[in-house]
């Protein structure tokens, strides 16, 4: 019995001093937690501080667009108002216009319709008259030609007749050079011989100072 319990209290010792043991590592760990646990609180502090300042200024940034965006649906708001505000009033320009142009285009076509009635009488009389005037122009047709025939017969015969009197003036101007030519040669034979030139008083003659040309015809030799 007693070394029963001499082992037991061998065995129990043992155990405590395991048990020491592993309360002093369990109080080692428990401090280095300790120390790591308050790591991480002040990471976590400067971590909520950079993330506090973020959140701010990111909630002031945010706000500002906010603010613009909102001003800009108040100005977009205001001038969307003004555009239908234009829109209506083009609308009833367009509308007065349209009105206008409606009764302006009426108004032309009744003018075209009578102006159409007054081109179509005046073309249908202008059409008789070309008619009247074909059988005019048919009647002065043959009447020129008739009178072209009687005034071509009257003028054959004068023609023929006036070619006969200028072959008689040619055979008479022929027998009137041929005895003036007589009688120059009567003449230079009763005066002793051939009549020479001695000398021209105006060149303008053209050395030319006979009976034939000049004194017989009329004609100015200087």
């Amino acid at each position: 019995a007693v070394c029963l319990v001499f082992l037991a209290s061998s065995c129990l010792g043992c155990i405590l001093e395991d048990l020491r043991n592993d309360v002093n590592v369990l109080n080692s760990t428990s401090s280095q937690l300790e120390v790591d646990v308050k790591q991480v609180q002040m990471n976590l502090e400067n971590v909520e501080k950079k993330l506090n300042g973020s959140i701010t200024s990111v909630s002031e940034q945010l706000e500002q667009k906010y603010d613009a965006v909102t001003d800009e649906i108040v100005s977009n708001a205001e001038n969307h108002l003004k555009l239908e505000e234009k829109v209506d009033d083009i609308k009833k320009e367009l509308n007065t216009t349209i009105t206008q142009l409606h009764m302006k285009v009426g108004l032309v076509k009744e003018n075209l319709e009578k102006k159409y009635e007054a081109l179509d009488n005046n073309l249908q009389a202008i059409n008789k008259n070309l008619t009247n005037l074909d059988g005019v122009v048919e009647e002065l047709q043959e009447d020129m030609e008739d009178k072209f025939e009687k005034v071509q017969e009257h003028y054959e015969g004068e023609l023929v007749e006036l070619e006969n009197k200028l072959e008689a003036l040619e055979e008479t101007q022929v027998k009137l050079e041929k005895r003036i030519g007589e009688l120059e040669a009567d003449k230079d034979n009763e005066n002793g011989g051939t009549w020479r030139l001695g000398m021209n008083i105006n060149p303008s003659d053209g050395h030319i100072f006979g009976y034939t040309v000049g004194w017989a015809t009329g004609d100015n030799i200087g």
